[in-house]
């Protein structure tokens, strides 16, 4: 867990790339239900992801005036559909 994080804070996401930054784009909420099963495109670290076991994961975008401050990224040790 500890290389998935130090290799996650020397990633950048642009607009529409990766979770976070389809988060950012769309302003949405977003449930992954297996990050490790995603093309790299889909989730960049999904290598990464499926060598420490992370699965499900979720990204919701902390938003002030309409404007995206920043987004929260949680993961799951399981896979999982989102809940509604």
């Amino acid at each position: 867990m500890k290389e998935f994080r130090r290799q996650s804070e020397a990633f950048t996401f642009a607009p529409n790339a990766g979770l976070p930054g389809r988060v950012w784009s769309s302003q949405q909420p977003l449930w992954l239900r297996d990050v490790s099963t995603l093309a790299t495109n889909l989730f960049a670290r999904s290598h990464q992801a499926k060598a420490c076991g992370l699965k499900a994961g979720f990204g919701v975008p902390i938003l002030a005036n309409d404007q995206v401050l920043a987004v929260l990224v949680f993961f799951m040790l399981e896979s999982r559909q989102e809940d509604r």
